[in-house]
Formats: C-alpha cells, structure tokens, sequence
C-alpha cells in the first residue's frame, strides 16, 4: 500500500494505479480526481512517497522491497528522472567502531568498511564499538546517533529519545491518548515516535507493537559488541529528482485525470504561492489558449528574465551521490540569440580542475549556456586575458529553482580543453558509476553517453570558441529529440 503527498500525486498515482499498485490514506482531493478507479485499502502504508523539500522531485520512503520496486518503475517510466537507492536508511541500527575525532562528532566505520559520521551523547575513546542509527542517510557519509532503534508500523522507539506523535495526527484527545500509551508501556530508556498510521489504529493494536519492539530491542542490547555490523534495518529511501523532460511526462500523466497545463509540474516546483494560484486559475477554467499563452510566457519571459532580478545568479550544481554546491555569477542575457552568460572573479589559489592550468586571483571565469542546455562551457582567462582552457560541464536541462536561481544535475562526464592540447573527455569511470547505481533508464544514460561522443568529435576539429561549442550543442540535442526528450528551451 501506498500513501502519495505533494505536487506529483496526481501524476503518480495515475503512473502507479497503471501498474496494479494499492494505495492507504488517500486525501479527499485525490478520491475526487479518481472516482473509484484507483483500489484504496484502509491499512497503514507501506511505503509513502512525498515532495523533495525543494519540490525539485520525491522520497520514497518505507519498506526494503517495497521502496527498491517503487523506485525502480518511477525511474524506468519517467525519462529524465535521476535518482539514489539508499536501502539502509533512516533508523537502520549498526554497531560502530569509532575511528576518529569529527568537527561534529566522530568517523565511524560501517559494515563494510564503509564510514558515517557519528553524533555522540558523551565522550567516546578510540576503538570504541557502540550501537548507532541512521539519522540522515547517504550513499557517502551518513549522519547517525548514539543509540539503537526499530521501526514498526505504528510506532519507532529510540534509545534515549522522548516521546512524540507526528504532526499528521491532529486530533487533541488522540495525542494525549497515544502519549499515555506510551508512558504506559516503555521504561525511561525509550523514546516512542508515533508514526501518522498511528492516529486511527486500535489502541490495543499500537501497544502492542511497542511490546513488541521494546521485547526485540532488548535482545539486541544483550548482543556483544564485537565488530561493525547490521543489527537492525530501518526504513528504506530513494531520493528521486525530476528534471526536464521527466516533468513534461508526468504532465502528461497528470493530464490523463485532469487538465493540466503545460510545465505544469515545472512551474509548480518553484514554490511560488502567487505563481500557484495563476496555475490552478489557468487550469480550472479549462481554455487551452490560456493554458498556451501561460507556458508560453514561461519559455520566453520568466525563465530567462527571472533569474536576472538581482545583480547575482545563483546555481545550484546538484551531484547524486553528494558533494554538490551553490555558486554565484553575474548574468547577461542575450534576447537575441537565447545565449546566458555568467561571469565570476577568482580570488584564491589553486589548480582549475580536468585541465591542470593555474588558478590565480584576479582570473576571469565566463559561463555560457542558455535555458534548458544540457551542457555549461567554462571559459578560463587570467587577468591578462590569457587563456587557461576551456571546460563543458554535461548536465541535465538548465532550469529554474526559484527567481534568482538555476540547477542542474551533473552528468559527471565532462570535456576538457587545456590551452594548446586537444579536447578530451574526462571522468568517464564517475559516468560508469552513475550507469551501476543511480535510478535512471538506462536509454537515457546511454543518449548522454552518445551526446558526449559527438559533441567532442566535432568540437575537436574546431577552433575553442566558447560560442561555437555552445551552438553544437545545441545541434546535439537531436540526439535526444529521437527520443521525444527534448529539453524545453
């Protein structure tokens, strides 16, 4: 069973209904939308799948199997979308061995071999071996806490945690019920977290799961602590984003229910309460010309231009497994040919990566791309304006976060040209990676690889001309338009 929230319920729940699946706790405006053509069931959720707190995609949270089917029939039916399976996600319970001192805690190893970062409650020495959970998870370093948890389906209990409900439950009287239960039936040692499935399950039902999971966890602290290992699994996440063109599929799916204007989801994912309202206007009145006209005005208009409101644009420079940063530029917008340049001052030392030449204050960066560009080329210039190389970063569509801002998923494979030498490509073994354990169609990798390929083989026989390149890649595009992915522009 699932539970859907957010701006892409609609469209996934049509996707997800398609292929069979149930869904539990369904709101009022989705019942309304489906009409009885959806099977509802009255247990709680299995898995839920919600909005990235940046709307720029979902989390699908839950259940090991449940999670990894879900998540791989999103990414396989939406071209476009990118992801990460965690499956040892939050709360998933590990012995530790302390490694090191951490700014914020300590270095942990993981089974594995793997690390994490370790929030402690006191002082630990070296070598310790101590019970920890995940707290926020990630392929690279997950955070964790001092302490062992479980996970049911009404309920998780933490060691050393307080007593909560979540905020789902908003019936009063059901609060203070629940938070007695709990005082009633766990020592000190155990924070209870009622979970949302809480706030209409029998009481009898609730307790006894936390009996249930106090009698587990207790046998678990009674185990020695030898070496890392998994003592428990939490709950399984899959980090999804949907980039262009997975947002003009599930506009589509959307479309199949209720009418939908185009960049629908595009336009939704800026968060922007009086851009909103324009939308549900737009659509509630059912006349395509106007539905037309406002995407209409999106491409032309408010993608360039809104970004160019303050002297600074920022770009969100998104990396699927982490590492990802912001960075700042000032913007020029060329009407005329679509071109946005993006300009920057060096103010440390260094070397520019994948070319090797010197990074000295004073140097110039000049960006260029234009709205939807699945690549961004890097020009390099000393104060002197001599040239330290070029650099086409390939990345998903260029698109809007927010007024003010851009983002883009990288590609990891890149194309690198040092002054004097020949383009090469770069970073094909991150690209390889990204084909072996991110969420994505396999076709669409494939596109990017083909993309990169004939990009490269006809920029080499040119001069490096920044502009030049930017208009190959235009012509490369058609590499995906075969596919009906293109991005919008």
């Amino acid at each position: 069973m699932i539970r859907i929230r957010g701006i892409y319920t609609t469209a996934l729940t049509r996707l997800l209904s398609d292929a069979g699946y149930s869904f539990s706790d369904i709101t009022s405006v989705t019942r309304s939308r489906f009409r009885g053509e959806i099977k509802i069931v009255s247990q709680p959720p299995g898995v839920t799948i919600k909005d990235r707190n940046d709307l720029k995609g979902v989390i699908v949270l839950g259940d090991q199997a449940a999670v990894r089917s879900l998540s791989a029939l999103i990414s396989s039916a939406v071209p476009g979308s990118l992801g990460v399976l965690i499956e040892e996600g939050p709360y998933t319970t590990y012995l530790v061995k302390v490694v090191s001192e951490a700014e914020r805690g300590y270095i942990v190893e993981l089974p594995g071999g793997r690390r994490g970062l370790l929030e402690a409650r006191h002082k630990l020495p070296l070598g310790a071996i101590v019970r920890a959970h995940v707290v926020r998870p990630s392929l690279k370093l997950p955070r964790l806490k001092e302490g062992l948890a479980l996970v049911g389906r009404y309920v998780r209990i933490v060691e050393g945690g307080r007593h909560s409900v979540s905020k789902h439950v908003r019936d009063e009287e059901r609060k203070i019920e629940l938070l007695q239960l709990a005082f009633r039936n766990v020592s000190t040692r155990w924070g209870v977290k009622f979970r949302s499935s809480s706030a209409e399950a029998p009481l009898i039902d609730i307790a006894k799961e936390i009996q249930d999971l106090v009698r587990e966890a207790e046998r678990l602290l009674e185990m020695p602590p030898q070496s890392p290992s998994l003592l428990a699994l939490g709950e399984s996440l899959a980090d999804i984003y949907f980039a262009p063109p997975a947002t003009d599929l599930l506009d589509s799916l959307r479309g199949k229910q209720i009418p939908t204007l185009p960049l629908h989801h595009a336009l939704k994912s800026l968060g922007e309460p009086g851009l909103d309202a324009k939308i549900d206007f737009a659509e509630e009145s059912v006349v395509c010309s106007e539905c037309f006209s406002a995407s209409l005005v999106y491409r032309r208009h408010y993608l360039p231009r809104a970004g160019l409101k303050n002297a600074t644009l920022v770009l969100h420079h998104v990396k699927l497994f982490g590492d990802g940063f912001l960075w700042t530029a000032a913007p020029r917008y060329d009407r005329e040919n679509g071109v946005l340049l993006l300009e920057r001052r060096v103010s440390s030392v260094g070397v520019y990566d994948g070319l090797g030449t010197r990074r000295e204050p004073g140097d110039k960066i000049l960006s260029y791309t234009y709205m939807g560009a699945r690549v961004i080329v890097h020009e390099y210039l000393g104060r002197d304006g001599e040239k330290k190389g070029l650099y086409v970063n390939i990345n998903t569509p260029l698109s809007l976060y927010a007024p003010g801002e851009l983002w883009y998923i990288d590609m990891e494979v890149d194309i690198a040209w040092p002054p004097g030498q020949k383009p090469r490509i770069i970073d094909r073994d991150k690209f390889e990676v990204l084909k072996d354990k991110a969420l994505v169609q396999p076709l669409y990798l494939a596109l990017y690889g083909d993309y990169v390929e004939a990009l490269h083989s006809e920029i080499a026989s040119s001069a490096p001309n920044p502009a030049e390149i930017l208009e190959t890649a235009r012509r490369k595009e058609d590499v995906f338009a075969a596919h009906g992915l293109s991005s919008f522009q």
